[in-house]
This record gives structure tokens, C-alpha cells and sequence, in this order.
């Protein structure tokens, strides 16, 4: 029976074979849906995965597909959101893929049947991709999402370590946390969270930033670098109704400061910075590098 180390390797095959694959493509695919390691479990250990479904060990393999899949959209496209209940379908998804590799169908029917649930999650997570991607080549390339330094990040917010900027919360940290890391390396009380954490601790959380709980009057500093603003900012300039609850989220985020403490951000917001009101809060920018526009929003009161 194979090991779930050995399917998770199958995974990682997989989803670097198509990690590129454009799932709204309409054209007839250049190559096959499945990886040469998918179709070897197929047809050398497909009884096996069948064993392991029938007794019940199979749970531990959808979690990680799931996962990693959602990894997988991240990376190519920062943007996507989805939140629990859109997971929770995500892995109904991959748990139908499992159900047909047990049956008797043949590989090219469960690889296209799969990659047609994948394209129908996706749209209904966000309708706009089918009009961004339908028309686009069968590979696409992601929408750039990088991670920075502790000094570089230290240099655009114009900050020095100190325990006056402390609790300090790092919004979109990344997977590896490297800023607040540095921060309580020093000895700084200091926190993140991620929608993806490789191992999440006590002060790193794995949530997005609709589901993580901001409390009033319980951060010095909030930093958020190439994350919340720069989502708040697309999803504003969709002008749809998804711009509100990042609208509302902002609010709360300045809320969870406490007095005399600040929310440091780029890309700048001046569609909403402008409506703050003056006797509440302090808004400053300035230039970092010649040419990011960083914002420090402070709590007056």
C-alpha cells in the first residue's frame, strides 16, 4: 500500500506539472491533465488507494491536496480568495477525484471530469477569472506575489526595532514569517498571520484577514506590505460590491490600534484615507526606495 509520503509526492508532481495550466482554456490541451507519476499510481497502485479509501485513510491525502492546491491558486494569482465554506468545497472537490480514482472510469475521463470541477470551483470563488482567463493561452504566468527581507520591510516602513513599536502585527506575513521572526528573535513581542503558515505557532496564526479576529485597542504598530492595501485597492477598482467588507475591515484594523499607535501599509489607499476623520486619525506618507508610496495611519484617540 502506498505510503502518504509517496502520495504526497505524486501531489507535488502533479500540481508542478499544471501549476501553469490556464483551467478556463477552451482550446484542445497540448498534454495530458495527469503527470507521469499520477498515471503510474493509477496503473500500478490504483487497488491500493482503493484499500486505503475503503479503510478510511484517505482523509489525511484530501487535506493535503487541498492545501496544496490552494497554495497553487495563491501563487498564481495573489487575488484569489476563499474563504471556509469555499475551502470546505475545494476539498469535495478533490474528495469526487478520489471517489472516481477508486471506480472504474478511465484516467483521461477522472482527469477531465476533475479539471472541470477545479474550473467551476474557481469561477464560482470569483466570476471574474472566466473573463480574465477564457480567452487567454492554455498557460498563464502568476500574478507576482514576493516575499521581502526583515531589512528591506524595516526600510520601507522606515522603522527601527524597539519596544515602543511592540505588539507589533504583521498582516500577510507570508508562509515563512520572516519579519516578526526577526522581531522576536530580538527579543520584541510580535505576531503574523497568513492564509498559508509552514508551521504555525502561538504568536503565527494561519487565517486570512476576514477570519482573524482584530480586538479593539490591542496593537502598537500593524504592518501590511504588499497585501491587505493592495487588495483592498483592486477589488476597489472593480467597483463592485466587494469592495465593502475590505472597507469595513480597514475600519476594524484601525480600531484594533491602540491610542497613539499605527497602521503602516503600502501601496497608499487616498480613496479612503481622505474620508478619515481628523480628530480620530493622522495620516502621513512617504516615499520609500524613490517610488512606493507608504501610508502610516495613526489613532489620535
Amino acid at each position: 500500500m502506498p505510503e502518504l509520503k509517496h502520495l504526497e509526492d505524486v501531489v507535488f508532481s502533479q500540481l508542478y506539472h499544471n501549476r501553469y495550466r490556464n483551467l478556463f482554456y477552451t482550446g484542445k490541451p497540448a498534454r495530458p491533465f495527469f503527470c507521469d507519476m499520477t498515471h503510474q499510481l493509477f496503473n500500478e497502485e490504483r487497488q491500493h488507494v482503493r484499500d486505503m479509501a475503503a479503510s478510511g485513510h484517505i482523509d489525511p491525502w484530501i487535506d493535503f491536496l487541498t492545501r496544496e492546491s490552494l497554495k497553487t491558486f495563491y501563487a498564481m494569482n495573489q487575488y484569489i480568495h476563499a474563504d471556509n465554506e469555499e475551502i470546505d468545497q475545494l476539498r469535495v472537490v478533490y474528495n469526487e477525484l478520489i471517489l472516481e480514482f477508486c471506480g472504474e472510469k478511465d484516467a483521461a475521463e477522472i482527469s477531465q471530469n476533475h479539471f472541470n470541477r477545479l474550473a467551476k470551483w474557481l469561477e464560482g470563488v470569483d466570476p471574474l477569472l472566466v473573463q480574465i482567463y477564457s480567452g487567454a493561452a492554455e498557460e498563464i504566468r502568476p500574478v507576482v506575489c514576493a516575499g521581502y527581507s526583515p531589512l528591506f520591510l524595516l526600510d520601507l516602513y522606515n522603522l527601527k526595532p524597539d519596544k515602543s513599536i511592540t505588539p507589533l502585527l504583521d498582516i500577510g506575513c507570508g508562509e515563512a514569517a520572516l519579519l516578526p521572526a526577526y522581531f522576536r528573535n530580538l527579543g520584541y513581542e510580535a505576531y503574523g498571520f497568513d492564509r498559508i503558515i509552514s508551521t504555525p505557532e502561538s504568536w503565527l496564526k494561519e487565517a486570512d484577514w476576514f477570519t482573524f479576529e482584530f480586538r479593539p485597542s490591542t496593537w502598537q504598530v500593524v504592518l501590511a506590505n504588499q497585501s491587505f492595501s493592495l487588495h483592498f485597492n483592486h477589488f476597489h477598482q472593480r467597483e463592485g460590491e466587494d469592495v465593502l467588507p475590505y472597507a469595513r475591515l480597514y475600519m476594524r484594523i484601525l480600531e484594533s490600534l491602540k491610542p497613539g499607535g499605527r497602521f503602516i501599509y503600502a501601496p497608499s489607499l487616498p480613496f479612503i484615507e481622505s474620508l478619515l476623520p481628523a480628530d480620530k486619525y493622522g495620516v502621513s506618507l512617504h516615499c520609500a526606495f524613490d517610488k512606493i508610496i507608504v501610508t502610516t495611519i495613526s489613532r489620535l484617540i
